[in-house]
């Protein structure tokens, strides 16, 4: 949040990744070799996680304000913690249901 509005915009997402991009880029004469491999492996799984950042930012975004607020990036957190406790998945599954679930209806429409 680098104008500290309380929200997040994708700009700020990708500011940060590339941030973290100019980070592992490899050092002219830096020694070994296998500190370039776990750099390289670290940017290589850099380059996902900056192309699928729009699509998860947008899925986040519930409220289409191209901003995420604090509720929105608590989702997030739910993730993660779903993915650490043994049968979280299904404790995920029921919490995106019901985000996506707008009228509550229990029932997925095209238009949800």
């Amino acid at each position: 949040d680098k104008d500290k509005n309380q929200k997040v915009t994708l700009d700020e997402v990708n500011a940060q990744l590339n941030m973290l991009e100019m980070m592992f880029n490899p050092v002219e004469g830096g020694g070994g070799d296998s500190g370039n491999d776990e750099a390289n492996e670290y940017k290589q799984l850099l380059s996902g996680v900056k192309s699928a950042a729009p699509t998860l930012f947008n899925l986040l975004d519930v409220n289409n304000n191209q901003s995420l607020s604090k509720s929105e990036l608590a989702h997030v957190t739910k993730f993660e913690k779903a993915l650490k406790k043994g049968g979280g998945m299904r404790e995920l599954l029921r919490d995106v249901f019901s985000i996506l679930d707008e009228n509550a209806d229990e029932l997925l429409s095209v238009e949800e």
